[in-house]
């Protein structure tokens, strides 16, 4: 008690100070939590239409997305004509664009557009193909690439990398195996291809087949941005000696797919899958791995980048509507492009319509065979009568 009353100008310097740590730790405290508090976003309503364009990029950070981190679609050149064409337009990729995109502007053809506040004027126009984990046909967009380190430094970023590391897409990519002996440095005798075919390189793979989403009904509420971590599969070595084995019962398995649903593009013998359970039960049988990229810190062309990809796709593209600014996929120049992805030339068919003819097909069939309810061909079948007529083929 003695030291607690003491009044000495010792005691009294302790007090001084004990009471200066006090006021620190009052002034810092409620910083420290307000710097950390979750600032929730603009509420955010998914629509159709918009679903191809970038979005804005103070959205962006309000989800919690650095876009200056971003390995962006929206590449200078992407927009441009083929200056050899004389009848090519913004955004059909003929100028040799793998990103092809255009832009909207109001009727003075100079003030930009955007398609609702959360997004700018940009928009894709190249579409990919896709199964939902039934089996059943979507269609998506690809707006930029990102690492771990494109997430904001709060709890929004940390909400956003929780979601990009939940929903995932299966891309199939193409196989290329090592003669012995095995590097260490790839799994499962894999051997790095060059650019564009390297499934583990530069946030490029040529997929054999459309990916599978596995995606719910809660997708268009809480993942605005499109997030998903690439899950790529390759088929084993197991798989592979399964071509030639017609009595081991994996292998009967793996034989009884490729008759129902058709041989993937390289037309080596291993099936095209179609559903979540297909692609599960493989694995099961340790058929299939499904690896997932690591990250390259946002360095495009590195060996693990990119581990996310933003490809916003549609819930329900077909309303029956072609009508200017109702039409959930718009006409010309907006195209479909396979994987696996052929050098091809965007035309234009009818009114809105359009097309893409192959010029070589590096990388199989274009599409490739398949069979069954979900076959392959179907799925770009129903992109052409949804961009015509608003609906899915009869």
């Amino acid at each position: 008690m003695k030291n607690l009353l003491d009044t000495s100008g010792a005691g009294k310097a302790k007090m001084t100070l004990l009471g200066s740590l006090i006021l620190l730790m009052i002034s810092v405290a409620p910083s420290t939590v307000l710097a950390d508090e979750y600032a929730p976003p603009p509420t955010f309503v998914f629509n159709e239409r918009c679903m191809p364009y970038e979005f804005d990029p103070d959205f962006m950070r309000s989800i919690g997305v650095d876009p200056d981190k971003i390995i962006s679609a929206f590449v200078d050149g992407g927009d441009g004509v083929d200056p050899l064409d004389p009848m090519d337009v913004s955004g059909t990729g003929n100028n040799g664009s793998f990103a092809p995109w255009t832009a909207d502007f109001e009727a003075d053809g100079v003030t930009p557009k955007p398609c609702v506040e959360f997004h700018t004027n940009r928009r894709r126009t190249r579409y990919e193909g896709c199964h939902f984990y039934d089996g059943t046909p979507c269609y998506f967009v690809t707006t930029g690439q990102l690492d771990q380190d494109s997430f904001t430094p709060d709890a929004a970023g940390r909400a956003a990398f929780e979601t990009g590391e939940h929903f995932v897409f299966y891309e199939f990519t193409q196989k290329f195996m090592q003669t012995p002996p095995v590097l260490p440095d790839f799994p499962d005798g894999y051997t790095p291809a060059p650019l564009f075919t390297d499934p583990y390189c530069c946030g490029f793979a040529v997929g054999a087949q459309t990916k599978i989403m596995n995606v719910g009904a809660a997708y268009w509420v809480d993942d605005p941005l499109g997030l998903w971590k690439q899950g790529l599969v390759n088929f084993t070595r197991k798989a592979e000696n399964c071509l030639m084995d017609f009595v081991d019962e994996d292998c009967v398995f793996m034989h009884d797919m490729n008759v129902a649903n058709g041989t993937n593009s390289q037309m080596l013998g291993f099936p095209l899958v179609y559903t979540g359970p297909e692609l599960f039960d493989l694995a099961d049988r340790d058929l299939v791995s499904i690896r997932y990229r690591l990250g390259g810190d946002g360095a495009a062309g590195v060996q693990e980048s990119a581990r996310y990809i933003m490809c916003p796709l549609h819930e329900f593209p077909a309303n029956g509507d072609i009508s200017a600014g109702n039409d959930n996929i718009q006409g010309y120049p907006v195209h479909f492009e396979w994987q696996p992805p052929s050098q091809f030339h965007v035309v234009k068919v009818g009114a809105r319509g359009s097309d893409t003819i192959p010029i070589t097909n590096l990388f199989g069939p274009t599409p490739p065979p398949g069979a069954g309810p979900f076959a392959e061909q179907l799925i770009e079948d129903n992109f052409h009568c949804l961009q015509r007529t608003g609906l899915w083929c009869p």
